[in-house]
């Protein structure tokens, strides 16, 4: 380690019995509705499930999406996010904001920029103050504070970052 440097330590999500068991049923929920759906796929994460549906034609996206939102993500005690083409299903309550926040206390920012395109970023951006930079990427309703059209509007916010940030030599 490099004198003065942090070592983030992340625990593993530490599920109940019941959780693990509904976290399990909607995998397998979920990856019932894609099959056969050319494009679509399951992204299993430590806590959620998420049907991912970008590049899939439109009828065969909106079939796929509502049968998610009225099924597995319909489940009691399951928190169920519609994003851009994604619909995530978690069986705990916590948010990108709540992590966004104890990453922030872990590291001991000061502020934090933080980026998104989709619903689920929203948590996030609520979270942040005024020392905070909130950009959300595209179009939709926000609480971001900054908006740039698309992923190369952001690339083009981070490189002149890193000029005002560089020391000059």
């Amino acid at each position: 380690d490099d004198a003065g440097s942090r070592v983030l330590r992340v625990e593993p999500v530490g599920l109940t019995a019941d959780q693990e068991q509904l976290h399990a049923r909607l995998r397998e929920e979920a990856e019932s509705l894609v099959r056969g759906v050319e494009g679509a796929w399951v992204q299993v994460k430590p806590a959620a499930v998420v049907v991912h549906t970008r590049g899939v034609p439109r009828a065969d996206a909106k079939r796929v999406t509502e049968a998610a939102l009225s099924g597995p993500g319909a489940l009691p005690d399951v928190r169920t996010i519609h994003g851009k083409e994604v619909v995530e299903m978690s069986v705990l309550e916590i948010t990108k904001g709540d992590a966004l926040q104890y990453l922030r206390e872990e590291v001991g920012a000061q502020a934090t920029l933080y980026a998104g395109d989709d619903r689920t970023d929203e948590d996030a951006f609520l979270v942040l103050g005024g020392d905070d930079v909130s950009i959300k990427v595209g179009e939709g309703e926000t609480d971001a504070a900054f908006r740039v059209a698309d992923p190369e509007g952001l690339t083009a916010v981070l490189m002149r970052l890193v000029e005002l940030l560089t020391p000059a030599d």
